[in-house]
């Protein structure tokens, strides 16, 4: 039981890191289509 609760932390962390990296890209090719 405890092992699938840290997998689905391990899941959810992922998931933010994804989604963190889109909203840096989308940033990152802003910047390089404004500059």
């Amino acid at each position: 039981e405890r092992i699938s609760e840290i997998h689905g932390h391990i899941g959810e962390m992922i998931d933010e890191i994804e989604n963190f990296k889109e909203k840096f890209s989308s940033i990152e090719k802003k910047v390089k289509s404004d500059g």
